[in-house]
């Protein structure tokens, strides 16, 4: 119900003029807002772009060392996660760019 309300209503109307629901712990009513535009959400660029293969992903599994990949003809890849470089203080330095992780065909 909560969502059919709030898109009855229109963005020039205040959330105001809703009426109030009781969340169950005491008098204080849920207030409805409009949804961000997609110009007001912020995108996440990719940090590496990698052509796998010509074939169909079917799943993508993340793991802390690894990444699995399974195709729909039924290959399953073992992407192995390239090594933090470290600094001589200890610190995390960004990864340099080409890079590109090693790739294990596991068939």
């Amino acid at each position: 119900m909560s969502s059919t309300l709030s898109l009855a209503f229109r963005k020039d109307r205040s959330a105001f003029h809703l009426p109030s629901l009781n969340t169950g712990e005491g008098d204080t009513p849920i207030k409805y807002h409009p949804a961000p535009s997609r110009n007001e959400i912020a995108v996440v660029q990719p940090v590496l772009v990698k052509h796998v293969e010509g074939e169909l992903l079917t799943a993508v599994a993340f793991i802390p060392r690894h990444l699995i990949t399974s195709t729909k003809n039924g290959h399953l890849k073992l992407w192995i996660r390239p090594l933090v470089l470290r600094t001589l203080k200890g610190k995390r330095s960004p990864q340099q760019h080409g890079s590109a992780p090693k790739v294990i065909d596991v068939n």
